[in-house]
């Protein structure tokens, strides 16, 4: 295809697929289009062209705002000194959107030069800027913006306030766990939702009661998210309530919930056996999911119990639990499920029978070489199988 389309105007995704740089510097100045410009700025960046830098800072005067903001997205890419000196230029401009932009680019440059300039920009008047201006401090990561992104967590915009929660999250460390466990009574639902979201990838014990006491939030999503924060930190204080969140009334922060106490290892497992009998099939299921990576000789009489639950998919995930544990008590309760009504069910005990690898089991599953189902047969012959090996060793 010609350089040029049809109308005459550079082809910018031509020019693009080939890297032509000369080219795509030349159509920033294709006075015809603003389209055209704009897309030859943005992909300058994308190809991270450091020779444009001085065609996109000219493309900074361009008279179309969507030129220049993609000439700062370009600058921001490139991240040489003379384009951050550009970029911080802008960021004084009279516009609030090119200012925005402006605190955009700065984030995708990363560079602790726009840290001070974009602490200033804090305090913008424009909420959009000071959304920005957090947003980017917390990608570049300097520790020196944790005391002004906490001054945020005050601001009157609830954006703001969360991209200030997220920001101090990516920061990390010690020095921000009191300002987010703060910013968990925020007003705002998703303020305090990203705040436990970001407790949770800190996973500090210091934030074990504060968590706690969202545990109660009126939102869901927010109790969902501090459960999970509470799995990860693994404190044994959060057992008894977590324990009570599996009979929420939604079924999400319940899995979470159970998800949260098999983190937290031996000292919850009285709490997720008694989950067991929860009624949500669900939270059952994941019960089970969690018992099969502890390593504890209560985990296979409770899986038994669950062989006889009235659902199949919790009897047939009881029984691929087991198989995984390994442990011989299994195999006669496994013997028993052989009769289930549920082909699916005795499918997964003939392949728990497998895994365990009891000789005792072996007449047992033997008679379904013949069975109709063909996925009964093979299991059975898989089986058979991994017991003979489990004999001769």
């Amino acid at each position: 295809m010609a350089l040029r389309n049809l109308l005459g105007a550079p082809n910018v995704e031509y020019m693009a697929a080939k890297s032509d740089v000369n080219g795509l510097i030349k159509a920033l100045s294709y006075k015809k289009d603003a389209n055209v410009r704009r897309a030859a700025a943005r992909t300058l960046g994308d190809l991270g062209a450091a020779r444009a830098t001085p065609a996109l800072i000219t493309a900074l005067q361009d008279p179309v705002r969507e030129v220049r903001t993609a000439a700062l997205v370009s600058l921001g890419q490139i991240n040489e000194p003379e384009a951050i000196a550009a970029i911080l230029s802008v960021l004084k401009s009279e516009d609030p959107l090119l200012r925005q932009s402006a605190a955009a680019a700065l984030g995708e440059a990363g560079s602790t030069n726009g840290v001070g300039p974009l602490i200033e920009a804090l305090q913008d008047p424009d909420a959009g800027v000071r959304q920005t201006a957090a947003e980017s401090l917390g990608r570049i990561g300097d520790p020196q913006a944790i005391a002004p992104l906490t001054v945020v967590l005050q601001d009157t915009d609830e954006l703001a306030r969360r991209n200030a929660v997220e920001a101090l999250g990516r920061l990390g460390g010690s020095a921000v766990v009191e300002s987010l466990a703060a910013a968990l009574k925020d007003q705002s639902k998703e303020v305090r939702r990203a705040a436990a979201r970001m407790l949770d990838k800190i996973a500090d014990p210091r934030a074990t009661e504060p968590l706690i006491e969202v545990l109660g939030d009126e939102q869901k999503r927010v109790r969902q998210a501090a459960a999970e924060a509470l799995g990860k930190i693994g404190d044994p204080r959060a057992v008894e309530p977590l324990t009570a969140l599996v009979h929420d009334p939604d079924s999400d922060v319940c899995r979470s919930a159970v998800e949260a106490l098999g983190k937290l290892g031996a000292g919850a497992l009285d709490s997720l056996i008694m989950a067991l009998q929860a009624e949500s099939e669900q939270v059952r299921s994941k019960v089970i999911e969690c018992l099969a990576k502890m390593d504890d000789p209560r985990v296979v009489p409770a899986l038994v119990n669950a062989l006889r639950d009235e659902k199949q998919g919790i009897r047939a995930g009881a029984a691929r639990a087991l198989g995984a544990i390994g442990d011989g008590r299994a195999t006669d309760p496994l013997i028993a499920v052989l009769q289930d009504p549920a082909y699916f069910v005795r499918v997964s005990a003939i392949e728990a029978l497998g895994k365990i690898g009891d000789p005792r089991a072996k007449n047992a599953i033997a008679p379904f070489r013949e069975d109709r189902d063909a996925r009964i047969r093979s299991a059975t012959i898989d089986a058979l199988r991994q017991i003979g090996r489990a004999e001769a060793s």
